[in-house]
């Protein structure tokens, strides 16, 4: 055999090999860090796996006319017992919600709450009420609206708060 013929030979035998070689599998468009045709986010829902449930915990209220936002929010449960707080730089409050987390309207009751507002104590709560909105018992997580009247002992100094509303607080 001629060196041109063993060159074509060995040139044709690469050619052959590499030609049946496995090309390399496409890549799951479920784990490419693309939102492809088909999900609904990067990588999850519709085609793929569901994509994970945010929650995102929120509180705010208005304090005598003005909104408020907290850095500071949670719901805890106690015998029982629901109890809300919450505070920022100027306010620190803790409203007791009471025994009622099903779906409803509910009178607060007039004692167990307390706010702290500019370092001045509010302890006195007339015409409070909260409504749970939904309560998800399997993920811990409620949401509801809330109102009240904060006042002082032996004082005539009232604190107005209206529109509260809160929602995904873990309790």
């Amino acid at each position: 055999m001629t060196g041109t013929k063993l060159k074509f030979l060995l040139l044709l035998s690469l050619f052959i090999l590499q030609s049946c070689k496995d090309k390399d599998p496409e890549p799951d468009q479920c784990v490419n860090g693309f939102k492809d045709a088909g999900e609904t986010n990067i990588d999850c829902g519709g085609v793929c796996p569901d994509c994970p449930i945010v929650f995102t915990p929120s509180l705010v209220m208005t304090l005598n006319g003005k909104e408020v936002s907290f850095q500071t929010k949670s719901m805890s449960e106690n015998s029982g017992e629901f109890y809300l707080a919450a505070s920022n730089d100027s306010i620190d409050f803790q409203i007791d919600m009471g025994s009622n987390s099903a779906v409803g309207n509910y009178t607060l009751s007039s004692s167990g709450h307390s706010l702290l507002y500019k370092n001045v104590l509010y302890n006195i709560v007339a015409n409070g009420s909260h409504a749970v909105a939904s309560n998800n018992s399997s993920t811990r997580r409620i949401a509801g609206f809330f109102q009240m009247k904060f006042t002082r002992p032996f004082v005539s100094d009232t604190i107005y708060i209206t529109n509260g509303q809160y929602s995904d607080l873990k309790y």
